[in-house]
């Protein structure tokens, strides 16, 4: 059974900074927005940070028609999920 989303959720040590990406499963990158160009303020901090994956079976999937439910496993017919730690 092939899985139809990716939720990816990259936090920072402190807990202040978080993104959470959501695509097709057959997306295999992203580019995120850099903003430490608009204000060194607003740059993503160095040092440690937790990444969770999950890739999840949706029932009826349709990319352009998703509930926020269809973000988290509530909506999700199957998944698998990994965490995981690295450094920026």
């Amino acid at each position: 059974m092939a899985a139809d989303l990716s939720v990816l959720e990259i936090v920072s040590s402190s807990g202040l900074y978080d993104w959470r990406i959501v695509a097709p499963a057959n997306v295999r990158s992203v580019t995120l927005p850099d903003l430490g160009a608009v204000s060194p303020v607003l740059a993503w901090p160095k040092g440690a940070q937790a990444i969770s994956i999950s890739l999840a079976k949706v029932r009826a999937f349709d990319y352009s028609n998703l509930r926020y439910r269809d973000l988290t496993d509530a909506g999700w017919t199957a998944y698998a999920s990994d965490a995981f730690f690295a450094s920026y």
